[in-house]
């Protein structure tokens, strides 16, 4: 089994069980870090994000995770944009972890850092 593959695993399911669980994906960022995995984690990012828009702290994980990785970065500014066009409804609310997500990746992106917003999403203090 692959180092930290066993926390990865549980991070997951603790994600889909409790929505926007910060503790998971801080956790998960954690593990992350500290492995080799970042196209694996892009394909599960891409995967996750695509099934659970709503998910702030998941938002806030894939950008952290990506920040420095063109690629990355790249890769979820396309999907993103794909989200927006599939859930309308969610990019016209200008409060959904859609919104939360695209401001962070235009700021990352473009400046090739990553830096909190001034106030925290608000699913970040309910789990």
């Amino acid at each position: 089994a692959e180092p930290g593959g066993d926390d990865l695993a549980l991070c997951e399911e603790l994600a889909g069980r409790f929505p926007r669980n910060y503790n998971a994906w801080t956790h998960r960022l954690w593990i992350s870090n500290r492995l080799d995995n970042s196209d694996q984690e892009l394909h599960f990012l891409r995967r996750w994000l695509d099934t659970h828009v709503t998910d702030y702290s998941a938002a806030h994980y894939a950008v952290t995770r990506a920040t420095g990785d063109a690629e990355a970065l790249t890769a979820l500014r396309e999907l993103c944009f794909a989200l927006k066009a599939r859930y309308p409804h969610l990019a016209q609310d200008r409060k959904g972890a859609l919104v939360y997500l695209e401001r962070c990746l235009s700021h990352a992106y473009f400046t090739g850092t990553f830096r909190e917003p001034a106030s925290p999403p608000p699913s970040a203090h309910l789990h």
